[in-house]
């Protein structure tokens, strides 16, 4: 499948339409368009959300970061950081979005690299269709 703004994407067995974004000059992620359980598809509806959360990253991705530092930030700090505290602006400069699904309800999770905040565990963050914040919490 080809979109103009996702660009190509191939059918994984994992059940979902995979690729690659650009959102910045050199910033490129991995896209997910997921597909639930055993149900069909809804392709053109689910491409047009991931559209439109790509737009919202490419637009500000820095407010997600900032919303998980929000989240995070004092957890690194109080068990995380081995006496050595960061900044919440040092915390949220080592975050670095590497993957997005998008969810056939219109809502997304994003991936981050912890960039060794968190003895390399992923940062997972919940966003809900309409936008708002949802959950973080660390993975792998």
């Amino acid at each position: 499948v080809y979109d103009p703004t996702l660009g190509q994407l191939t059918w994984s067995d994992e059940g979902g339409w995979v690729g690659q974004v650009d959102l910045a000059p050199g910033r490129t992620i991995e896209v997910i368009v997921d597909k639930w359980d055993d149900r069909e598809i809804d392709l053109p509806a689910a491409l047009a959300f991931a559209r439109a959360w790509v737009g919202r990253l490419r637009a500000d991705e820095g407010a997600v970061r900032q919303t998980v530092a929000g989240k995070l930030h004092a957890r690194f700090n109080e068990t995380w950081s081995q006496g050595q505290p960061l900044t919440e602006a040092e915390f949220v400069g080592r975050l670095r979005l590497s993957s997005a699904g998008f969810q056939p309800d219109g809502s997304a999770v994003l991936y981050y690299n912890d960039g060794g905040l968190f003895a390399g565990h992923l940062v997972v963050v919940e966003l809900r269709a309409d936008g708002s914040f949802g959950d973080a919490f660390l993975a792998g």
